[in-house]
């Protein structure tokens, strides 16, 4: 499930920047790329993690 979702924020970090690159021209898109930025870097900590340690 880790890696379904790590695969999905990558997905919409690369979509919200791309928005912000088509909508630069009208507004700013500061916000874009720092949200975009904010789900690849949470994206890639899930791919990459390592899985916690049984309590047992």
């Amino acid at each position: 499930m880790s890696l379904l979702r790590g695969i999905l924020m990558l997905a919409a970090g690369v979509f919200v920047i791309w928005r912000g690159w088509v909508g630069h021209a009208h507004t700013n898109a500061w916000p874009f790329y720092a949200i975009g930025a904010l789900a690849i870097a949470l994206g890639l900590f899930r791919l990459f993690r390592k899985p916690p340690k049984p309590l047992v």
